[in-house]
Parts: structure tokens; C-alpha cells; sequence
């Protein structure tokens, strides 16, 4: 899927340098090591270990992205044993189930992983899987509201018809989400319309809550934090007045407002689990890439797995078209698939290189007083992401180079590494080509 132009655009000003990440050279492959972590080397042989991973999903369409690999049998084609199977939580569960060590892994979004990094240290987000781009506000169309696009066709300046638009919430009710990557968006709408929370009567909801107040129009301006419930609400009539799109074509490129209106999605762990089972965690990250892959390639298949559990999770029924528009629209979902990794984890020139998504999001958290000023805390402390893929891009490669030095390998060993190397298990298709290279 392509980024939509504007979200070019906001990415172009978000340049960071950055420090690199050390490595360790082993038989030919470049495998991360972190300070605190055992020097990785892929095992020898060709047994892959069963595995029991206990595995929570919140309910948002792009948090509950293991239902896919779970219901094709993609985890267990690893030896991963998801004990609870589909179980999706609540995000305050997930964090609680998380602290006390009951959860190994929780799908995530790394600006609520910022928020309660103080009392969740022990966990590292390893996998980032989509940016979410689909806040808006959302106006009851019995007010007949004018968007910000309808000012700048009309001549205003970018500035003025923030102020023009924002203002029209001056004395409304506006209900916006518990989920914790929504309050930075409101903050900014507020500023941008020069208004504070006092000039409006303001609720903090659930989205499930905010769909059920706006289908019987109770609601003046709705701001949920799902995507899906962001849909669900339009559907009932809810007009789109100003959201993310608006901010990346009518703010500076590399706004800090910008930056803390979208975030990072995938997948958190135990640290526990990363340093001490890495291939676990890579044959996990596997099965996400393998998830992605066919969201891309295949949506109506990918998606379809996800309605029941959607459904159940918002209180309505959910449907393919507007899953997929989430997806494939542009201005909700933007998918990271394996191919496209190096310019969030390994590109320090890009605009979304991580450390400056995710200082810049820690940075705005302290200054806010969301996380404690006086708290030291780096982006490496978030995210252990690029270790991860450091891992993946070196061990695919080896696959690659084996595969290169060897062009006579075949058997069942040969064919099943190719097997794994197509769905993206690059540590077993390297393992299991070795084997064959050297006979065993």
C-alpha cells in the first residue's frame, strides 16, 4: 500500500541523527546484541522447540492481528503455543497481566507503552507492525459543521481555518477515547482552534461507549481512538471535521504536533523472553511478517478472520469493506511489512527512523507531565525492534549466501528451509539449510 502524499510530506522534516547498534559477527552473520542481552547464535540442527506463549490482543483492528496467524496455523508451524488462545483484552488488563508476569507478549501501541514505561520497565515493544494516522473529530451532522477543508477552499489561510473550524466546538460536547494515544490528538485540535478544555464540555469514554452515545446523536463532536469505531461512528452519519491528514498538510513538516498524532503498533514482550529465548522471539516476529504479507496481498482472506472478534469487541457487526478500507484506504493503517523495516529500524536518514518517532513522542510525554520529567529514558528503552530485525535481515541473508554456495543442495531438508524462507521464518530456513550444507 502506498502512504498518502501528505503523510510523505510530514515525514520529509523528521530527519534525526542516530547512533548505530552494536552487532556481533557470527559464521558470516551480523546478529544484534544489546548491553543486556546473551550473544545470540541460531542452534544448531534442525528441532524446533514447542513453545507456550501466553498472548493478549486488544480490541482494535490492528491489535488484534494474531487472530490471523491463529486461525490459519501459522504459530504452530513454529512450535509457538498460544495457551489462551484468541483472548482479547482490555489495553488496562493487558498492562496489569503484563506487570505481574501472567502475559508474555500483549500487541501494542507505542505511545501508551511511553505513558506507563515507569511501572512497566520490564517490557520492550519488539515489532512495529503499522502507524495509525486515523484520528479525527467527528461532528454530529445535525450541527452542519464546515471542515477545514471547506475553509482553506474558501481562501483561508492554513492557521485561520484551523481556528475557524476548531472553533465551531466552542460550548459542545465533545467525547473522546480512553485509549492513550487520543488525548495528544485533542490537546493539539484544542490549541490549534485556540481553545482550552474549559470552552468545551468534555467526556473521556470508551469507544465502544462513544459509538453507543453517537447512534443516538448525544454526542456533538466524537473522537474515538479506534479506527474501526472511527468508521463505525461515520457510518451513523458523523461528518470528518479536522483530523491527522489536516495536521500533516496544515502544520510545518516535522511538527511535534504531527508527530505525537500517530503512532507505532505491533507487538510487546517480556524482556525476560527477548534475552533469554531470541529465537522464540524470532520465529513470533516470523509469523506477524507472514500476517502482513497476506493483509497485503490477500486482504478479503487476511481480514475476514478478524470480523467475529471485532464485532464482539465494539458491540456491532462488523464488515469486510470497511475493514478493508482501514487497511487499504490510506488515511487510517499504514502496514509495515518486512520489506519495508529498514526505514523505521535500520535508515537513520529517514524521517521515521525510530528514535526520532519515539524521542520525539517521550520528549512531549515529559514536558506534559505524563511521564515523570526527571525520568531517564531513551527510545532504546521502548523498543527493542531493531535488534530484532537486525537479526532477521542478517539470518535471511545467510540463507541466501548458503543457498548461493551451495546450488546442488536438495532433499527435504533443502525444500523445507525454502518453505520457511517464503513465509518469512528466516532463522529456521537458515538453520535448516546449514543442516543440509553440511550434511547432516
Amino acid at each position: 500500500m502506498q502512504i498518502p502524499m501528505q503523510f510523505h510530506h510530514a515525514r520529509s522534516a523528521l530527519r534525526r541523527a542516530a547512533t548505530g547498534v552494536a552487532a556481533l559477527v557470527l559464521g558470516g552473520l551480523v546478529l544484534a546484541q544489546s548491553a543486556t542481552a546473551q550473544e545470540f547464535e541460531p542452534s544448531p540442527g534442525t528441532e524446533i522447540p514447542e513453545v507456550d506463549v501466553n498472548l493478549a490482543m486488544w480490541p482494535y483492528a490492528n491489535n488484534m492481528l494474531g487472530i490471523i496467524g491463529l486461525k490459519q496455523g501459522w504459530f504452530e508451524e513454529v512450535g509457538i503455543t498460544l495457551p489462551e488462545g484468541d483472548a482479547i483484552v482490555s489495553i488496562e488488563q493487558s498492562n496489569a497481566r503484563l506487570t505481574n508476569g501472567e502475559l508474555d507478549a500483549s500487541e501494542d501501541y507505542v505511545p501508551a507503552l511511553i505513558e506507563v514505561y515507569a511501572s512497566m520497565p520490564h517490557v520492550q515493544h519488539v515489532l512495529t507492525m503499522t502507524t495509525f494516522v486515523g484520528q479525527h473529530v467527528l461532528a454530529n451532522p445535525e450541527l452542519g459543521v464546515r471542515s477545514w477543508s471547506d475553509f482553506i477552499a474558501e481562501g483561508q489561510s492554513k492557521e485561520e481555518a484551523f481556528r475557524s473550524t476548531i472553533g465551531q466546538m466552542r460550548g459542545k460536547r465533545v467525547v473522546f477515547s480512553t485509549n492513550a494515544g487520543t488525548r495528544p490528538f485533542v490537546n493539539t485540535i484544542l490549541e490549534l482552534g485556540g481553545l482550552t478544555t474549559a470552552d468545551v464540555e468534555v467526556d473521556v469514554l470508551a469507544d465502544s461507549r462513544i459509538v453507543q452515545l453517537a447512534q443516538s446523536g448525544q454526542i456533538d463532536f466524537a473522537i474515538p481512538g479506534g479506527a474501526a469505531q472511527n468508521v463505525q461512528v461515520q457510518d451513523i452519519g458523523y461528518q470528518r471535521m479536522v483530523g491527522v491528514p489536516d495536521l500533516i498538510a496544515g502544520l510545518p513538516a516535522g511538527d511535534p504536533r504531527v508527530i505525537n498524532a500517530f503512532g507505532f503498533g505491533g507487538l510487546t514482550l517480556q524482556n525476560e523472553l527477548i534475552e533469554q529465548d531470541r529465537e522464540t522471539v524470532l520465529r513470533l516476529v516470523s509469523v506477524y511478517y507472514r500476517i502482513l504479507d497476506q493483509i497485503e496481498t490477500d486482504p478479503n482472506t487476511a481480514l475476514s478472520y478478524l470480523i467475529p472478534y471485532l464485532s464482539a469487541a465494539t458491540g456491532e457487526d462488523a464488515d469486510l469493506d470497511d475493514l478493508e478500507r482501514l487497511w487499504t484506504g490510506g488515511d487510517f493503517y499504514v502496514p509495515w511489512s518486512f520489506g519495508r523495516q529498514a526505514e523505521l529500524e535500520a535508515d537513520k536518514d529517514s524521517e521515521l527512523y525510530y528514535k526520532a518517532i519515539i524521542g520525539a513522542q517521550i520528549a512531549s510525554a515529559q514536558a506534559g507531565g505524563v511521564v515523570p520529567a526527571a525520568l531517564e529514558l531513551t527510545a532504546d528503552d521502548i523498543t527493542a525492534a531493531p535488534g530484532i530485525y537486525k537479526d532477521m535481515v542478517a539470518l535471511k541473508e545467510g540463507y541466501e549466501t548458503l543457498l548461493a554456495d551451495n546450488p546442488d543442495l536438495s532433499g527435504a531438508l533443502v525444500e523445507q528451509a525454502a518453505a520457511f524462507y517464503d513465509t518469512r521464518n528466516y532463522l529456521d530456513a537458515y538453520r535448516f539449510l546449514r543442516s543440509a550444507a553440511e550434511g547432516e
